[in-house]
C-alpha cells in the first residue's frame, strides 16, 4: 500500500523530509534497521496503534522505491505481542541483511516476550516487498534485540551469518550456514550483568563490536571497550587473540579499554562503524554527574539526567583516539520513567565515518538549552557534524531546528559517497512502550524523480499538495514525448516515472499516489467532477480513458 506522507501535526518541516512511516519507533540495539538494495530503501519499524488500534505492535518493514517515491507497507507481523507485560515495545524492530542471492532476510525478537527468533525473507531478489511466510527458532530462553551478520569466508568458504541477540542477561549468538534459513545455537558472547553491546562487519571475515560492562542505571563507573571477531577467535584492538568464539569473553573488560567511567562519568554505546581501512570507529553517550551515581535502578529522582555528553572514539592503528564531541542535552524520557542515561542518540555515517548525525535538546557546542520559537519548549533536534580532525573538533549544522515536536535516534543505512539517507523517529516519546512517532528521513545525492522533487509522491506541479491541479497538468499533457527534458521537468509534464513519455504507466502511478494522499476512490470520485477543456480535442482521449477506468487499469 502506498502511504500518506505527512508528519505530526504543527511540526516544522526540514526541506526535502518524507514520512516514511506515520506511525512507528525502533531501540537502538538492532542493525541494519535500515537498508538500501536494488534502488529501494527498506526500513523497519513497530508500530503503537496510535491512530489505527489495528496496526498496535505491528513489526514494519517500509520500501521507498528511490526512482519514483512509491512507499509500500509491509506488515512482516501482525499485532506482535512481544513483551509479557505492555501492549507494544520498540524493541520489536526487524533487523535487514542482504543475503549473497540478493534476497532479504528480516530478522526480530520481542522484549523478553518468548524465546523465538522471529524471521522472514524476501522470495523475489528484486522485490522487497516479496515477503515469504515467517519462521521461528527457539533458543530456549527469553531474548531480545537481533543483528544478523553474514561473513563470506565462513563455513569452508560457503559462508555463514551470525545473529547476535541478548538472552537472559547476557549477548550471545544463533548461526545459519544456509543464509538463515534454518539456525543452531551458539555460545555465549560477553559475560557479565547485562552488557549492551553494537556491531559492524566488513561482511567477509571480521565482526567489530563497542560494549559496556553493564546497563549504566546499574553499573557504576561503566566504561566502554572494543573488540573483535575473527576466525574462530575474539581478538583486542590491536589483533591479540583474546579467546576463541566458543568460550566468549567472561566480561566486557577483557575487551581492549576504550573509555574509563568513573563515578561521575559512566557511558552507553550509540553506534559503531568501519572506515575505508576496516579500522572500527565508535560513539556513545556518557551522563556527567556532579555529586556521583545515585540513580542505582531508583526513580523519579529530578536530578539524574540532567547533563549528557556525546565521544568519538577512532582507532588509529595502535591506541584510540577518544574526544568528548558536543553536548547531547538531557535524559529522553521523564524522571519517573527510571531511564536517565537514554539519551537522543548519535549515529555515524558509514560511508564516510568523519560524518555524524545527533539528537540533542541543548546546543552542541555551547550545551544552551535548545528552546523552540514555535512553542516556547524544548525540543530534540538533529544536528549534523563533521570532523577533519580525528574527533578533536567538529563542525555543526542544524537538520531541524524550532520544532514543535522532539526528533531522536538518528540512523544512516550504509550507501556510496554520492547518497545520504538520513532516517529519525519524529513525535513524542515517553518510554518504549508509550510513543506517537513518524518515522522520517531526508535522502539526498539521488540521481532520480524522487531525490530532484520534494518526495510527495504524484507532487506533479510540485505545490506540496496532490490535487486536482496535479491532474490537469498530467490530462494536458498526456502521450506527450517528454525525453529531451530534464528528470525534473519530466516530472513536471506528468512523466512520473522519467522513461521519457507521459503515458499509461505514469497514469497508474498517478493514480495510485493520488488515492493515497486523498483517500481511496478519491480519483475517481475528481475525476467524475472535472469539466473537460476542448472536448473536440479531447474527445479520443477521452474514449480512451473512459475505457480505462472501466477496465480499472492501473489497479
Amino acid at each position: 500500500m502506498l502511504m500518506l506522507l505527512h508528519s505530526k501535526a504543527d511540526a516544522a518541516t526540514p526541506e526535502g523530509m518524507v514520512v516514511l512511516n506515520n506511525d512507528g519507533f525502533w531501540c537502538w540495539f538492532q542493525d541494519e534497521r535500515a537498508i538500501i538494495h536494488n534502488g529501494y530503501l527498506i526500513v523497519g519499524s513497530t508500530a503503537a496503534g496510535v491512530s489505527d488500534p489495528l496496526r498496535q505492535s505491528d513489526v514494519d518493514a517500509v520500501s521507498l522505491n528511490l526512482s519514483t517515491g512509491e512507499l509500500q507497507l509491509n506488515e512482516l507481523q501482525d499485532r506482535f505481542n512481544g513483551e509479557k507485560n505492555q501492549p507494544y515495545d520498540d524493541h520489536n524492530t526487524p533487523a535487514f541483511s542482504v543475503r549473497p542471492d540478493g534476497r532479504l532476510l528480516a530478522v526480530w525478537t520481542g522484549h523478553y516476550g518468548d524465546t523465538l527468533v522471529h524471521t522472514r525473507v524476501t522470495t523475489d531478489p528484486k522485490d522487497p516487498n516479496s515477503w515469504g511466510p515467517m519462521q521461528t527458532f527457539n533458543v530456549g530462553s527469553p531474548l531480545t534485540y537481533s543483528n544478523p551478520h553474514y561473513l563470506s569466508s565462513e563455513n569452508g568458504g560457503n559462508g555463514r551469518y551470525y545473529n547476535f541477540t541478548r538472552s537472559h542477561i547476557t549477548p550471545q549468538y544463533v548461526y545459519s550456514d544456509d543464509l538463515g534459513e534454518t539456525w543452531s545455537n551458539g555460545n555465549n558472547l560477553v559475560g557479565g550483568d547485562r552488557p549492551y553491546i553494537k556491531f559492524a562487519s566488513n561482511g567477509a571475515d571480521e565482526i567489530h563490536f563497542l560494549v559496556n560492562d553493564g546497563h549504566p542505571r546499574w553499573t557504576e563507573n561503566n566504561s566502554v571497550y572494543h573488540g573483535y571477531y575473527k576466525d574462530g577467535s575474539l581478538h583486542a584492538s590491536d589483533g591479540t587473540v583474546i579467546s576463541s568464539l566458543s568460550q566468549g569473553l567472561g566480561t566486557s573488560s577483557e575487551a581492549t579499554l576504550v573509555y574509563q567511567g568513573d563515578a561521575i562519568n559512566r557511558s552507553w554505546v550509540t553506534d559503531l562503524a568501519l572506515d575505508s581501512t576496516g579500522k572500527p570507529v565508535g560513539v556513545f553517550s556518557v551522563q556527567v554527574e556532579a555529586d556521583g551515581h545515585n540513580n542505582l535502578g531508583s526513580k523519579g529522582d529530578p536530578g539524574e539526567g540532567l547533563d549528557h555528553r556525546y565521544y568519538y572514539g577512532r582507532w588509529d592503528g595502535s591506541q584510540w583516539q577518544v574526544n568528548e564531541m558536543a553536548y547531547a542535552g538531557t535524559r529522553l524520557f521523564a524522571a519517573e520513567i527510571g531511564e536517565d542515561d537514554y539519551t537522543g542518540l548519535i549515529a555515524i555515517d558509514p560511508n564516510d565515518v568523519d560524518t555524524v548525525y545527533i539528537s540533542t535538546n541543548s546546543n552542541p557546542l555551547t550545551g544552551t538549552q535548545l528552546v523552540s520559537n514555535a512553542d516556547n519548549q524544548r525540543h530534540f533536534e538533529i544536528f549534523k557534524g563533521v570532523t577533519s580532525d580525528m574527533g578533536q573538533t567538529w563542525t555543526w549544522t542544524a537538520i531541524t531546528e524550532n520544532s514543535s515536536v522532539d526528533n531522536i535516534r538518528p540512523i544512516v543505512p550504509k550507501w556510496d559517497d554520492q547518497h545520504t539517507a538520513l532516517l529519525w523517529a519524529r513525535g513524542k516519546a515517553i518510554s518504549s512502550a508509550n510513543y506517537d512517532l513518524d518515522i522520517v528521513g531526508i535522502i539526498s545525492g539521488v540521481d532520480s524523480v524522487f531525490g530532484l522533487l520534494n518526495g510527495v509522491a504524484g507532487d506533479v506541479n510540485q505545490d506540496a499538495a496532490v490535487d486536482i491541479m496535479d491532474w490537469l497538468v498530467y490530462r494536458e499533457n498526456f502521450q506527450s514525448d517528454t525525453s529531451g527534458l530534464s528528470l525534473y521537468d519530466r516530472y513536471r509534464q506528468g512523466d512520473v516515472n522519467q522513461d521519457g513519455v507521459n503515458d499509461w504507466t505514469d497514469f497508474g502511478l498517478f493514480k495510485k499516489a493520488y488515492d493515497a494522499a486523498n483517500g481511496a476512490g478519491a480519483f475517481e470520485s475528481m475525476t467524475s467532477h472535472v469539466p473537460e477543456p476542448s472536448a473536440a480535442a479531447h474527445g479520443a482521449w477521452l474514449l480512451v480513458f473512459a475505457r480505462f477506468l472501466l477496465a480499472n487499469v492501473g489497479e
